[in-house]
């Protein structure tokens, strides 16, 4: 979130040969803290629903380890974000999509041993978690289209 705020307000975004494109301060550190909160509320979620789902698959973790799991699963996601330094679609498609990716594998390799449960067990519990996670992200941009539609959109400086 901080590498956005300092990608968006430094150094902006160009399309074609027009300008960069900047957000205002004031917008840019509004978006970063509604971005922080929402990759914090969606790896709670994402914890919760691990923990909830554990119990189909007889796995007896805690809230916390699964909250944490879901923070480990997901760290290629945040250290991705360091891409918005230079707020390049380019960029920002090649190092997500790594992301992405990184991110897709420690869940499926990761799950299993995590709850001490079966390989192909493993693969349906992280195939759902996965499904939810896309859902999770779909609810968060909604608020967001939500949020700007009520006038907190981004401000540009150009």
């Amino acid at each position: 979130a901080i590498s956005a705020f300092i990608g968006t307000t430094q150094v902006g975004w160009v399309i074609g040969n027009r300008p960069p494109v900047m957000l205002t301060q004031e917008s840019a550190l509004w978006m970063t803290v509604m971005s922080y909160l929402a990759m914090l509320g969606g790896v709670a979620v994402m914890g919760a629903f691990i923990h909830w789902m554990a119990r189909t698959y007889d796995a007896n973790p805690s809230l916390a380890r699964c909250v944490a799991f879901a923070t480990y699963t997901a760290t290629p996601l945040f250290i991705g974000g360091l891409a918005a330094l230079y707020p390049h679609m380019w960029l920002g498609m090649i190092v997500g999509t790594a992301a992405i990716c990184y991110t897709v594998y420690l869940l499926y390799v990761g799950l299993p041993t995590f709850m001490n449960i079966p390989q192909d067990e493993g693969f349906l519990f992280s195939s759902s978690v996965l499904a939810v996670g896309l859902v999770v992200l779909v609810a968060i941009m909604a608020f967001t289209v939500i949020v700007w539609g009520l006038g907190v959109g981004p401000v540009y400086t150009n």
